[in-house]
């Protein structure tokens, strides 16, 4: 997988991955980054640009910590860079993982993937997806059939254990299951927004899918460990 991705990187500049495809989270060689090191060890003067995939940092963790210890350059980003960074010219290609692919080709990956795939498109940067072939399932025919993970809210009102939130939103795990249990809110858990007679309440709360699929955009060439996929328009 990694020797076919290779192909596909540019032989100098900046390449873009999202959260981890490495060692730590597949074993061995990696997908998305068995790609990239295929391509260093080839010879190409890549450096890659790691968003930090947040909530849980996974970029900022893991990649760059897999990256910097194969001594390949890397410089960690806030998601919210990535489309700077591509209409700046600073990024040549884009490798990302994926932990299922429908049918179709709908691909589903961490949080975040699909903004960067729009982006990608939006400025002219190809986009890749290393995935070995059990990562294909046959059996939904859509993105839309793929189960998606709903992670804790915690996850995105506190960072290690730290509430970055308005209390009022950073409630326990354990209180917001009782609001939803029996259907009433904490005393100052609705509040009114807006002026005069046109209040709107609304329940201060977290959202967090751990994943998403995305359909629709282009993926330049979806690599798996067999040398079959082409370049296609999803």
């Amino acid at each position: 997988m990694g020797r076919h991705g290779a192909t596909l990187m540019p032989s100098a500049g900046g390449v873009l991955t999202h959260c981890n495809a490495g060692a730590l989270a597949t074993a061995g060689y990696g997908t998305a980054l068995g790609v990239i090191r295929a391509a260093v060890e080839q010879g190409k003067k890549i450096h890659v640009y790691a968003d930090e995939t947040r909530p849980f940092l996974q970029g900022s963790r893991l990649t760059a910590w897999e990256l910097m210890k194969d001594g390949i350059p890397t410089t960690v980003i806030s998601d919210n860079m990535a489309g700077a960074m591509m209409q700046q010219g600073k990024i040549g290609a884009i490798v990302v993982g994926a932990d299922r692919i429908a049918a179709n080709g709908d691909v589903a990956n961490k949080i975040g993937t699909y903004s960067v795939a729009v982006l990608a498109k939006e400025n002219g940067v190809p986009f890749y997806v290393a995935a070995p072939v059990s990562t294909f399932d046959l059996t939904l025919a859509s993105g839309d059939l793929i189960p998606i993970e709903q992670r804790s809210p915690d996850e995105v009102t506190h960072v290690f254990g730290v509430p970055v939130a308005p209390e009022a939103i950073a409630r326990s795990r354990r209180e917001r299951r009782n609001v939803a249990a029996d259907g009433h809110a904490p005393e100052d858990e609705h509040r009114p927004v807006g002026q005069g007679n046109r209040h709107q309440f609304r329940l201060r709360q977290a959202y967090y899918p751990g994943f998403r699929h995305r359909h629709g955009i282009r993926v330049d060439a979806p690599r798996s460990d067999r040398p079959t996929a082409q370049s296609q328009r999803l």
